[in-house]
């Protein structure tokens, strides 16, 4: 997914119109180093992570993975291009506007009289 800058930025001397996210390529893996990661820095200050879906700091390292670029570079952005790009990584992680999921087939799904 593309996501074009309503404000474009310049982050390390380079101008940033736009950013390239892939979700798709994020595996389980990446989700849980992302949440391990956040978990050590916040106790180093007493802070928890208690729901890292709805955390935007655990939002913006998903999408900074996602993008391939560093989190930075989302902390950098404008409020609004900000919030967009918060909202896109909890979209995806929330699964909205998929179908759902249909049970497994081994699962007795015959429904109960």
């Amino acid at each position: 997914m593309h996501y074009q800058l309503k404000r474009p930025i310049t982050f390390d001397g380079n101008p940033v119109t736009g950013l390239a996210f892939d979700f798709e390529k994020l595996t389980g893996a990446d989700l849980l180093q992302v949440e391990q990661m956040l978990r050590k820095r916040l106790a180093v200050s007493g802070e928890m992570l208690l729901m890292p879906e709805s955390d935007s700091r655990y939002l913006v390292a998903l999408a900074a993975l996602a993008a391939g670029v560093p989190v930075e570079l989302i902390h950098a952005l404008k409020a609004g291009d900000y919030m967009q790009v918060v909202s896109q990584a909890r979209v995806f992680l929330m699964g909205e506007g998929e179908e759902e999921i249909p049970p497994a087939c081994d699962q007795d799904t015959t429904p109960v009289a």
